[in-house]
């Protein structure tokens, strides 16, 4: 059993290190086939490590599985696979079986890609876009343009999603390498330059919530690292940048606020829908075990788990994350500005993103001196 375990330890790495690679730049219904897989490699080589502190992961299990069987005997949805992602992130909660040192490499890659794929697509590269076409077809293509017209006034009306065709997805998925190039080891000046043209990207997609988060978790990452603080100099540059990143994260969340009251916006629509799902909900059951709306789209994961997966388990969920937070190194804990995604992206409920975070939530285990 040992020899099995250490075989699983050498040989999982570029496993998991390759299916994130896929998983990011692949169609996402590869998901469909990524998920059981990581889980079986996992499970059948590694379970002593899953079952370790079972007691507190089935509290927050259980209610995922309530709903599971309720979606199969009452409701009949088959999109049931969409529970093994919150389930693996749930068992895998401190996971500390491997270690991850080629993950940092994919990320740089994965980085590399998404950014030149994004201003050859902008600057209208046929050869790319053509590729991104053939790879990623889809039938309206709502989110094709042309050259940027960004400006100082962020303005919004040109966005660019590069592959993702989805400038929100695209946002997503750089906010996702800017996390792990900050949970790596490289050293602070690749990490500020990786930095500077993520945010560059960023600031292309027009994506508020991950431009938000960007900063968010810049600035935390910074006051918390010890190493930084003790050098006047990139003390200097935090400071300034610090300030910079408040008034444009200001300006973001003044958009976001004109967003919630204007009919014509996104976050607008995103809460309508909530709102008139539980006005024309009925029934306990369905409230609490989810009612397997999966013909709504809801287009954020607090309307989608609450939908599908019931109230409960959109509360063990909430419960999960801020146990997981509490159990983190404060100097870690800006890895959690991505459940922000949640309220205006699809990240748990999304079988693409989700296999990301879990990666992501991986790396942090890894990463963290604490136990539960």
């Amino acid at each position: 059993m040992k020899q099995q375990q250490y075989l699983f330890k050498k040989s999982s790495i570029p496993i998991i290190s390759f299916m994130l690679f896929v998983v990011y730049l692949f169609p996402k219904n590869i998901a469909y086939y990524t998920i059981p897989v990581l889980f079986a490699i996992i499970f059948i080589f590694d379970y002593k490590n899953i079952i370790r502190n079972i007691g507190i992961k089935t509290i927050f299990i259980t209610p995922l599985f309530l709903s599971l069987l309720h979606s199969i005997v009452v409701t009949g949805t088959q999109d049931i696979i969409r529970y093994l992602p919150i389930i693996l992130m749930i068992l895998l909660c401190r996971y500390k079986g491997i270690s991850f040192k080629y993950v940092t490499f994919i990320t740089i890659v994965i980085t590399v890609i998404l950014i030149s794929t994004q201003i050859a697509i902008a600057l209208d590269m046929s050869v790319v876009t053509e590729l991104r076409n053939y790879l990623y077809p889809i039938e309206k293509d709502v989110w094709a343009v042309g050259v940027s017209e960004l400006n100082l006034e962020f303005n919004r009306s040109k966005r660019y999603g590069g592959i993702y065709y989805n400038p929100n997805v695209l946002g997503q998925m750089l906010v996702f390498s800017y996390l792990f190039i900050l949970l790596s080891d490289l050293k602070l000046p690749i990490k500020f330059l990786l930095s500077s043209f993520i945010l560059m990207s960023l600031l292309l997609t027009g994506s508020r919530t991950a431009i938000i988060i960007y900063f968010i978790s810049t600035i935390i990452f910074y006051f918390y690292n010890s190493n930084i603080k003790r050098k006047y100099i990139v003390k200097t540059i935090v400071i300034v940048f610090s300030f910079t990143s408040l008034f444009i994260a200001g300006v973001m969340v003044e958009s976001i606020m004109q967003g919630v009251t204007d009919p014509a916006d996104s976050l607008y629509i995103k809460t309508y829908i909530l709102i008139d799902y539980f006005d024309n909900i009925s029934g306990v059951a369905s409230i609490l075990l989810g009612s397997g709306a999966i013909n709504i789209h809801f287009d954020s994961d607090i309307g989608n788990i609450i939908a599908n997966f019931g109230l409960l388990s959109f509360i063990s969920i909430v419960a999960f994350i801020m146990y997981l937070y509490y159990k983190t190194e404060k100097q870690l804990r800006y890895v959690f500005t991505i459940f922000l995604f949640m309220f205006s992206n699809t990240l748990i409920y999304n079988l693409q993103s989700s296999i990301v975070l879990l990666t992501l939530l991986m790396v942090l285990s890894y990463k963290t001196r604490n136990n539960f």
